[in-house]
């Protein structure tokens, strides 16, 4: 049997950059080739970078709560985060997406979900961010650390199984 290709996105805070790890090791573990995607020049960059893991950049811009001039920039670098998380698919023909929120799963969502891409999310907060909110509309699966973010996502999809840790 060939291997299966998964494609991880984590970004912004090590609350999203190490469920994302410990997911990755365990489908190493598996069998499984990791693909993980991240924001360059990012705390996710570093971090993965001293594992065994394939690192791949895109530039995308987080959406600001409050009003910034930084907003003009926002939709075009969703469009060029979105595009070359599409090349990254391209390249390494994944059999999955595993999302653990932050801006930088978004792109990747959207681009797992033009490509077909099977989508896997895991909620580590009682209260999921936007990210996963929207994602979870097209995912096959929503994992959940916390019981009470079922609320707030599509019930049917929502699995509670804790929060995956590296031990």
């Amino acid at each position: 049997m060939t291997p299966k290709t998964i494609i991880i996105a984590a970004g912004g805070t090590g609350g999203h950059i190490f469920p994302a790890l410990a997911i990755a090791k365990e489908l190493q573990k598996l069998g499984a080739k990791i693909i993980f995607v991240g924001n360059k020049h990012s705390m996710e960059e570093q971090i993965i970078s001293k594992t065994d893991i394939t690192f791949e950049k895109i530039n995308v811009q987080k959406l600001y709560r409050k009003f910034t001039f930084r907003h003009f920039l926002f939709p075009f670098k969703l469009i060029q985060s979105i595009a070359n998380s599409i090349r990254i698919i391209n390249k390494f023909k994944p059999d999955a997406f595993v999302g653990t929120g932050g801006f930088v799963s978004g792109s990747v969502g959207i681009a797992a979900k033009l490509k077909n891409i099977p989508i896997f999310l895991q909620e580590q907060n009682s209260y999921p961010g936007l990210t996963t909110k929207f994602l979870g509309k097209f995912a096959k699966n929503i994992f959940l650390g916390n019981e009470n973010a079922r609320k707030y996502l599509v019930i049917e999809k929502s699995i509670f199984l804790g929060n995956p840790i590296n031990i």
